[in-house]
C-alpha cells in the first residue's frame, strides 16, 4: 500500500463509505423511532437493490421480516405491523419473493 497509491486510495474509499454507513445507522438507532427506521431501511434497500419496472421499483428477493427487525433494532411484530400499514396506504406491495415500491418520494416523506 505504501508503494501503490491506487490501492491505498481504493481502501481509503472503502473505509470511508463503511464509516459513513455506520454513522448513518447509529444516528438512525439513536434519533428515530421504530417506524421511521423501518421505512428508512426500505428506502435504502430499494436504492441499493431495486430495479425499475415501469413507475415502480422492485426488490427481489425480499428480505425476511426477522432480518429487517435485526437490521433496524426492532421486533419482527413491529416490522409486520409497519409493512402492513404501508401496504394499506398503498405505498408498497410485497410477498415472500418481492417488494414493490409504488412511490419512493412519498415513502421517503413517510
Amino acid at each position: 500500500m505504501l508503494t501503490e497509491s491506487e490501492v491505498n486510495m481504493f481502501f481509503m474509499r472503502v473505509f470511508a463509505v463503511w464509516q459513513l454507513e455506520l454513522e448513518r445507522r447509529l444516528e438512525s438507532l439513536v434519533f428515530r423511532d421504530d417506524r421511521r427506521r423501518i421505512v428508512e431501511f426500505l428506502v435504502n434497500l430499494v436504492k441499493k437493490k431495486g430495479r425499475p419496472v415501469g413507475n415502480e421499483l422492485v426488490v427481489r428477493p425480499f428480505i425476511a421480516y426477522q432480518e429487517i427487525a435485526t437490521q433496524t433494532a426492532t421486533s419482527r411484530q413491529t416490522v409486520t405491523t409497519t409493512l402492513n400499514d404501508l401496504r394499506y396506504q398503498k405505498l408498497v406491495v410485497f410477498n415472500r419473493s418481492q417488494l414493490i415500491l409504488r412511490n419512493l418520494n412519498k415513502l421517503h416523506k413517510e
